[in-house]
């Protein structure tokens, strides 16, 4: 799964296996609203709990925003919510997507408050689709159908799967095992 579900920032894990899918990090710029900023964490914690979002709320003081960022990247964490106080001005929250790159379109999306309950269920399980599906796309790539057995080596060099038909004589099967 890591090597599979992983980049340079660390694990990427799909929803359905993390232990937490969701990481709510409260964002304060020095003493401002800090008590609104925690109340909101906690509500918005309950509201995605009520439909089965395994979630977390990263409250810690002595961190800040930026290296708690790094710090659930590395773990693999499927979605990060940031809310701060321009997100409860606007009554919504910025989501972070860790299966795509910071770049790529569709990365972060502005979520409001009232839409997370139906949103996040939904993005997880187009999440869960995307890995599977890039899973699958490399699997795919790595498999090789070959006929003989002179193509079997040149295969396995290229590091690939080989798919090849075999007629079931268990001295065919120890030549295989000798020569590969």
């Amino acid at each position: 799964m890591v090597m599979t579900h992983g980049d340079d920032k660390g694990l990427v894990l799909p929803p359905r296996v993390a232990s937490v899918q969701v990481v709510i990090i409260p964002i304060y710029f020095k003493d401002e609203k800090i008590k609104e900023i925690n109340a909101k964490c906690v509500e918005l914690k309950a509201t995605l709990e009520s439909v089965n979002v395994r979630v977390r709320i990263d409250d810690r003081s002595n961190y800040t925003p930026g290296w708690k960022y790094n710090h659930w990247e590395v773990k693999g964490v499927p979605l990060r919510l940031e809310l701060g106080p321009k997100d409860l001005a606007k009554q919504s929250a910025r989501i972070v997507r860790r299966d795509k790159k910071s770049d790529e379109e569709g990365a972060s999306l502005d979520i409001p408050w009232n839409d997370l309950s139906t949103a996040i269920p939904q993005l997880l399980e187009t999440v869960q689709k995307n890995l599977f599906d890039k899973a699958k796309e490399k699997l795919d790539q790595g498999i090789e159908k070959v006929m003989t057995f002179e193509e079997v080596l040149p295969a396995l060099n290229r590091k690939h799967l080989v798919l090849a038909p075999w007629c079931e004589d268990p001295q065919s099967e120890e030549d295989i095992k000798k020569e590969t």
